[in-house]
């Protein structure tokens, strides 16, 4: 039972509280009106019994907002769990998707957050690299048989890519996704290509776990947006930090 002093939180919940009380003293006060002796009297046409059914549409129109509102707020809840309704249309969240395979490595593509990811898999070892950045170029590094493998994906119009390790460069070029509509539906912008560039066994970039210097390159090779920096062998360098630095700061920003 309820207390007289009780406070809703919210005012429309004391109002209907108090609706559906003055509709059961109603209910009652009807019930005892009809409980007497019967007496005889002229056949008049019968009127219409008392009805709950009047407080019970203004109750249902006051307790209608508060559905919709838990129901919106039921909606925004589970487009977070499962990655839908992002102002550009991607997903914010989704599941790896593997954009390109080789002889021991995955590469997969996906969102978090919001942010556009990379991540290269070589048996249980997964190297990774997200950034909020629109620039939809991403890359990974693994260690593979001695070499060192640098993998990612650059957005449309990129030809190939340049990637430096300390003073040695190698390319590539990019070529299509496996699946490309799965490449999309996992937040991959539309038109991207994956590239693969390996450092071999013995060189200086395959015994370091120096940061990437990645440049992409469209038609004859002209230069398309700032490089990417890939930090994701995890080693604590100060370009490293720098860039750790400005993401930190860019999703502040946001």
């Amino acid at each position: 039972m309820v207390s007289e002093d009780y406070k809703p939180l919210v005012p429309i919940v004391e109002e209907i509280r108090c609706e559906l009380r003055a509709a059961a003293r109603a209910d009652s006060a009807a019930r005892a009106l009809g409980g007497g002796v019967a007496r005889p009297r002229k056949r008049l046409q019968p009127s219409p019994a008392p009805s709950l059914a009047l407080p019970a549409r203004r109750i249902a129109r006051r307790v209608a907002p508060i559905a919709a509102l838990l129901a919106l707020l039921g909606g925004v809840a589970l487009a977070a769990h499962f990655g839908l309704g992002s102002g550009d249309g991607l997903p914010v969240n989704s599941t790896p998707t593997p954009i390109a395979k080789g002889r021991g490595w995955v590469l997969t593509g996906f969102r978090r957050e919001g942010q556009l990811c990379v991540a290269l898999t070589v048996g249980v070892n997964v190297s990774s690299n997200c950034a909020p950045s629109p620039d939809p170029l991403r890359a990974a590094s693994a260690l593979l048989a001695g070499r060192r493998l640098v993998a990612g994906f650059g957005g449309p119009g990129v030809r190939s890519v340049e990637v430096h390790v300390g003073p040695l460069e190698r390319s590539g070029d990019t070529r299509a996704p496996l699946d490309r509509g799965a490449a999309e539906g996992a937040g991959v912008p539309t038109g991207s290509g994956w590239f693969a560039v390996s450092f071999p066994a013995g060189s200086a970039p395959a015994k370091s776990r120096a940061p990437a210097r990645v440049l992409a390159l469209g038609r004859r090779d002209r230069r398309l947006g700032p490089a990417t920096l890939d930090c994701s062998l995890g080693a604590l360098y100060r370009a490293c930090a720098r860039a750790a630095s400005s993401q930190a700061q860019a999703e502040l920003q946001h």
